[in-house]
């Protein structure tokens, strides 16, 4: 409004519109490209996000798919283990009645067949070893056992095996730069890597055609990171050759060469990998080439190592030393008192003279294949064979027929071999009883499973009969080996005498035990059970019991109890055991025993 210089007021009002324009970020295109940017970047977002999820759903099934592989291939490989276990039984069945049944033929066109059939015998069984040796490879399980000895001689016992039994057309050679070279390796793995390369070679080779196994010693090679005397083992054949193509994959495993027109029994493709593993594992190397005069050669290099112990199997040595052998004093008919101030009132019916020279020896055989048990019945003629079916059908036998020996499998329904070893050996009554598994398992760790629960020696099947006897004698005569050489002292009659007065002082205590005497006398049980043994020839559980048992005898005597009075005093919890144990030692019950007393006053 305008004010005039009278003071009026005008009634007209001026006025004035000012527009001011947002800047260009408030602008309605600026609010529409954010719109579109939110918009396409809620859209990336989103198909990031989707493609994350997306990726790691397949990262996921990837992994599921791998798991699931792993575990069908898990699933797979173990079935053919066990098989190949399984397999191992039959085979025995198979080769070792074969052997005798070749020892014994005198029919020349006869013993040809059998021969045959014993070779190929011999081929599945080297197929179904190479199956468990391929599995405890693929494990990474497989582990070395070194021994020292003369390589050279046990290379030559291998090349004399094979002319033996391979295809006497094709001429077997071996030569050797050193007479002879002690040094350590794996046998069972050296013997597996030979008998491959002599094996390739016999397929490849042609009849008339020429097989040589050549040992040469180079100095200072240098295998890996370090530098190492190396053994060679080479292996030449006259055969077809192998293409330089092939050289390049003929290690790897399931890899055959083409055109085996000279085998036409095939092959696995895991014996060359096996060799390649089994020198690696040594530390050495393989190689191929080709034989100047046609066919090819095969080179194991081995570091020679010749200060080198045998750690590996120092264990085992110290495990099959721990079983105990049990010696037992008996008569003579020059002087039919022996032992009798050892033992201290030893019934001598334990000591009946001969009486171990007239009946055979009892073996217990513990099998669940019933052929198995059918043929060692009749290959171990010269023993009394107690059969059982398990572990716990063993034991009952065990106490019942107390066998001089055990055979027993491993693997069994029930109750397994390795349980029933390992109840055998905490048992102060049967701990002495040699005990053998024979197992198609063949692995290091199955070994050392049953030797640490006591067994006296493991026998892998298929095994060689005359073997299997030898160590049966050996194991018999060490038990049956008695220390009449042993000299008693006077520290030795303070110690039975100490044991006689515990044991007197406390018979009437069922506690008393082989636990509580050892105690008293403040040694070990092991320690108390290895003296007791080399005086008395018996455990202190049975020395016990058989002081036990002639006090009663005494009381018997006396005539003021009754037999239930009897085992209670001498300290039977159980009258029925008192009776049958006092029945094994006199031959009869107590109550006839008093009859008979009375009967002859």
């Amino acid at each position: 409004k305008v004010v005039n210089a009278d003071g009026s007021v005008s009634e007209e009002v001026s006025t004035l519109k000012i527009y001011i324009h947002p800047p260009f970020y408030l602008s309605i295109w600026a609010i529409i490209v954010y719109i579109i940017l939110i918009g396409v970047a809620f859209y990336l977002y989103r198909k990031r996000m989707l493609e994350k999820q997306r990726v790691k759903f397949e990262l996921q099934s990837k992994e599921d798919s791998i798991k699931k592989t792993k575990e069908l291939n898990e699933l797979k490989l173990n079935f053919f283990t066990n098989v190949s276990h399984e397999l191992r039984t039959p085979l025995t069945l198979i080769i070792s009645p074969l052997v005798n049944m070749i020892r014994e033929e005198r029919d020349e066109s006869k013993r040809r067949k059998l021969e045959m059939i014993h070779r190929n015998a011999t081929r599945l069984l080297n197929l179904v070893n190479q199956i468990l040796d391929f599995r405890k490879i693929d494990q990474n399980k497989e582990k070395l056992t070194l021994s020292h000895i003369d390589i050279v001689s046990f290379v030559d016992n291998i090349c004399t095996s094979f002319r033996t039994l391979a295809n006497s057309k094709v001429t077997l050679a071996f030569d050797s730069t050193v007479p002879s070279l002690q040094m350590s390796f794996d046998a069972d793995k050296v013997g597996k890597i030979v008998n491959n390369l002599l094996s390739n070679a016999y397929k490849f080779t042609p009849d008339g055609g020429f097989i040589t196994v050549s040992l040469s010693v180079a100095l200072r090679q240098r295998v890996g990171d370090k530098d190492s005397d190396m053994l060679r083992i080479s292996v030449s054949d006259t055969g077809k050759g192998i293409s330089d193509k092939e050289k390049e994959h003929v290690f790897e495993r399931f890899y055959q060469v083409n055109g085996t027109e000279m085998q036409p029994q095939g092959g696995s493709g895991i014996g060359l990998n096996l060799v390649k593993k089994f020198a690696e594992l040594h530390g050495g190397k393989v190689d191929v080439t080709d034989n100047p005069s046609g066919g090819t050669i095969f080179m194991v290099d081995l570091p020679i190592e010749s200060s080198t112990t045998s750690n590996s199997t120092a264990h085992l040595g110290s495990l099959r030393a721990a079983p105990i052998i049990t010696t037992v004093h008996q008569a003579t008919d020059e002087d039919p008192d022996a032992g009798k101030n050892v033992l201290y009132g030893m019934s001598k019916r334990a000591h009946q003279p001969g009486e171990s020279m007239i009946k055979k020896p009892v073996v217990l055989l513990v099998d669940d294949s019933e052929d198995f048990r059918e043929f060692m019945n009749e290959v171990l003629t010269d023993y009394t064979v107690v059969e059982a079916v398990n572990g716990q059908d063993a034991w009952n036998k065990i106490i019942d027929r107390r066998p001089d020996i055990i055979l027993s499998d491993v693997m069994m329904p029930v109750m397994d071999g390795n349980e029933l070893c390992r109840m055998c050996k905490d048992n102060d009554e049967t701990t002495a009883i040699p005990f053998i598994m024979l197992s198609a398992r063949m692995g290091d760790e199955q070994r050392k499973e049953s030797l640490k629960c006591g067994a006296d020696e493991y026998i892998a099947k298929p095994f060689d009969i005359d073997m299997l006897n030898l160590c049966i004698l050996n194991l018999l005569k060490k038990r049956k080996n008695v220390s009449t050489e042993y000299v008693i002292t006077e520290a030795d009659r303070k110690f039975i005498d100490e044991v006689n007065a515990y044991i007197r002082d406390h018979m009437s205590n069922p506690e008393t035990s082989v636990e509580s005497l050892s105690t008293h006398l403040c040694i070990s049980r092991v320690q108390l059970y290895k003296r007791m043994i080399s005086l008395t020839g018996i455990t202190p559980s049975e020395y016990l019991r058989t002081k036990r048992i002639k006090f009663a005898e005494h009381l018997l005597r006396s005539g003021d109890l009754n037999i239930s009075e009897i085992a209670y005093k001498v300290g039977f919890n159980n009258p029925r055991y008192f009776t049958k144990y006092f029945q094994d030692a006199y031959g009869v019950t107590p109550s006839q025993y008093r009859k008979n007393l009375s009967e002859s006053e």
